[in-house]
C-alpha cells in the first residue's frame, strides 16, 4: 500500500484546546486513516514550519487526499502538506525509469535559452525535488496542500 508523510500545523485556537483539555490526537487520526482503508504508523509533533507529521498508509493518493480533507475541514489546522514517500525498492525502480527516458530541454531545440518557468531541481534533505509548480503557481513545494482555519 502506497505510503504517505503528512505535516501539519494547527491554528492558535487548536493549541489553545489541546493544552487545556490535553487529548492524544494520534487515537482520533487512527481511527480516521482506518474509516478510509489506510493504517497509522507513526505520529508526532514537533517544533518549526510544522507542528507535527504523521506517517501512514493510504490505499491511493485520491483516499490519502481525501482523508487529508476531512481533517482539515473541522478548522484545527491553519495547513498541511502531504508527501509521497518511497522506499529504496521503489526508489530504485523510480531511477531505472528515469534513466531510460529520452527527454529534450528546451534550450536544445532551437539553442536558445528557455523563457518563463524553469524546471531546476534541487537537493534538500529528503533528496531532489523539481520546483516547477511552485514557481508557475506560486505555492509552496510538496504534493498537495490543504490550507483551513
Amino acid at each position: 500500500m502506497p505510503l504517505y508523510m503528512t505535516q501539519f500545523a494547527y491554528t492558535t485556537k487548536a493549541w489553545a484546546t489541546l493544552s487545556h483539555t490535553p487529548e492524544d490526537r494520534s487515537a482520533a487520526v487512527r481511527e480516521l486513516l482506518e474509516s478510509g482503508g489506510g493504517r497509522l504508523i507513526s505520529w508526532y509533533l514537533s517544533f518549526g514550519e510544522y507542528d507535527g507529521l504523521l506517517i501512514y498508509e493510504a490505499p491511493d493518493d485520491a483516499t490519502a487526499g481525501a482523508l487529508v480533507l476531512a481533517s482539515a475541514r473541522q478548522g484545527h489546522l491553519r495547513e498541511t502538506k502531504t508527501t509521497p514517500l518511497f522506499d529504496s525498492e521503489q526508489s530504485m525502480e523510480i531511477l531505472r525509469r528515469a534513466g531510460g527516458i529520452a527527454f529534450r530541454a528546451p534550450a536544445d531545440q532551437e539553442d536558445e535559452p528557455p523563457e518563463g518557468p524553469s524546471l531546476k531541481a534541487h537537493a534538500t534533505n529528503g533528496g531532489p525535488h523539481l520546483n516547477w509548480a511552485s514557481e508557475v503557481a506560486n505555492v509552496p513545494e510538496g504534493t498537495f496542500h490543504a490550507l483551513s482555519g
